[in-house]
């Protein structure tokens, strides 16, 4: 908590700092609204694709394009490995005179 108050502390003496601070929140604030327009719009196009599809006599999808990369992602994280977790197990050496 004193780290916070330091730098807050710092923004105060500094006005680069302050408006630097300034400046970053307004980007994530447009980042935010950008990201919540994009997930409106993918929403929209979902119905639409849906409505296009029936249409057309084909069927609807099972899930939407986010839950498919979702799942892409996860299968992609799934590593089968040898990798064993627990003390180190003795070793024989070639060199008797080595223990």
């Amino acid at each position: 908590m004193n780290k916070t108050i330091e730098r807050y502390q710092k923004r105060e003496k500094d006005p680069a700092l302050s408006i630097k601070a300034v400046d970053e929140a307004l980007q994530n604030q447009l980042f935010w609204e950008q990201i919540e327009k994009l997930k409106e719009e993918e929403k929209r196009l979902g119905e639409e694709n849906a409505n296009l599809r029936e249409k057309c006599g084909m069927q609807p999808r099972n899930s939407t394009p986010t839950n498919e990369l979702e799942e892409l992602h996860i299968q992609s994280m799934e590593v089968e490995t040898e990798l064993f977790i627990g003390p180190p197990e003795r070793r024989s050496t070639k060199n008797p005179s080595i223990k």
